[in-house]
């Protein structure tokens, strides 16, 4: 219970699980918080032990993926997950280290990931992914070098450093929303507002009733930090688009405030200026509205495509070479064709081309894992470098890919060679 619901330790030793205990099973003799805190250790370690030997016993690799951040008390930690399928062929992820390290740079974090594989006997490792951080380049160098010591590595570690997919999205939606419309932030200027009273939210939930409105969500703001919150703002505030066209009507001071902005809501001065430095003010109008939806039938495909990459119950990397594509294709579309989205498409074109305008700059596995799985081979490989790129680039760059799973095939096949002589 304690473990399971990451309850403090002295929780057991409260008057009202006490009472609860005495009155459901009298004969329960409850343990004191260091007795229950010695059982979760011990179980802690009775499992890590378990692991261990499954790890070093078995013949699978293991795919690490790494993150730190920096905590409200300026320190910083780092959490490593483990990645790996079993001998029933199931898929597991095991958290192998939570601590708190030195600082941000990649030597620091590259000894400190070491120092973890070290610890756990792990020394078969294929992938290691990364956000896209600078200093991550200097900790797998330092990785790379290491784990090639070991002979354990397949293709030289050439494969080793996998670039975060969903963070490579983050930082292309992140681009886009810079170049977002006053049509946008009107709606979130209709929203704050609202939200800021309780008396205007208890007016639009009887705005939303007599507009027959049946929806369980309700309106929410957007977080700089997370774009795939302003699509939730977005999705919830066009569900309520008649209530607002009704709330108009009712509260005559919501247009005027709109239009002077109060002091008392703490806006960011540039958050809410358009393109051409102008504040953005007034009600949200029809056109605002179309805009919107427009806008939010671009982020869901951002959206989907990162919830379906980011699943960690099933495998996800023969479906990252479909998503690049369905990002490209995307883009395409809308840089040729709506010209309110345009220039939107453009900035993110842009920044997704630093990362994957070249095939050549990305990790191979991205499409070996397209090759191996049986619906797709080569030839949907080579069909989508097609589309993304020219047709010789697509062919040479095929080819290359087929040679390189050629190899890989080697690198697995030799020590099952050893093991049967």
């Amino acid at each position: 219970m304690v473990s399971v619901d990451e309850l403090p330790f002295k929780f057991v030793e409260g008057e009202g699980f006490k009472y609860f205990c005495l009155k459901s099973c009298p004969q329960f003799k409850i343990s004191s918080r260091w007795s229950v805190s010695r059982d979760c250790f011990k179980f802690y370690e009775d499992e890590k032990k378990f692991l261990m030997t499954l790890l070093k016993s078995a013949n699978q690799r293991v795919c690490l993926t790494r993150d730190t951040w920096t905590s409200c008390q300026k320190v910083n930690y780092m959490c490593l997950t483990a990645h790996y399928i079993d001998n029933d062929w199931k898929l597991n992820k095991k958290i192998i280290n939570f601590c708190p390290i030195s600082s941000h740079k990649g030597i620091d974090i590259g000894l400190e990931i070491e120092k973890c594989l070290h610890d756990w006997g792990i020394n078969r490792v294929l992938t290691i992914t990364v956000d896209n951080a600078s200093s991550n380049n200097t900790a797998l160098v330092y990785l790379k070098r290491t784990i090639r010591q070991w002979g354990e590595s397949v293709g030289n570690c050439d494969y080793m450093h996998m670039r975060c997919i969903a963070h490579i999205f983050n930082l292309v939606v992140q681009k886009g929303l810079k170049e977002i419309g006053p049509s946008a932030k009107k709606i979130r200027n209709a929203v704050r507002i609202i939200r800021h009273s309780s008396t205007r939210l208890g007016k639009f939930k009887e705005c939303c009733e007599l507009e027959k409105i049946s929806s369980k969500s309700m309106l929410c703001l957007d977080v700089a930090t997370r774009w795939n919150s302003t699509f939730f703002m977005l999705e919830a505030a066009t569900t309520f688009e008649k209530a607002f066209y009704r709330y108009e009507l009712i509260d005559s001071s919501y247009k005027k405030d709109l239009e002077v902005r109060h002091k008392d809501l703490e806006v960011d001065d540039d958050e809410d200026e358009d393109v051409d430095g102008d504040r953005v003010h007034g009600v949200p109008k029809e056109e605002d509205w179309r805009k919107a939806k427009l806008m939010l039938n671009f982020l869901r495909i951002f959206y989907e495509a990162t919830n379906r990459i980011s699943g960690s119950l099933y495998v996800t990397s023969n479906l990252f070479l479909h998503e690049i594509y369905k990002v490209h294709a995307l883009l395409k579309a809308f840089i040729e064709g709506d010209f309110e989205l345009s220039i939107m498409a453009k900035k993110m074109k842009e920044k997704i081309d630093k990362y994957w305008g070249n095939p050549r700059k990305m990790n191979k596995l991205i499409f070996m894992a397209a090759v191996v799985d049986p619906r797709y081979k080569l030839k949907l490989v080579k069909l989508v470098l097609a589309q993304m790129y020219d047709e010789e680039l697509a062919n040479s760059f095929g080819n290359e890919v087929e040679a390189e799973l050629v190899n890989m095939c080697g690198d697995y096949k030799q020590p099952i060679v050893q093991q049967n002589v």
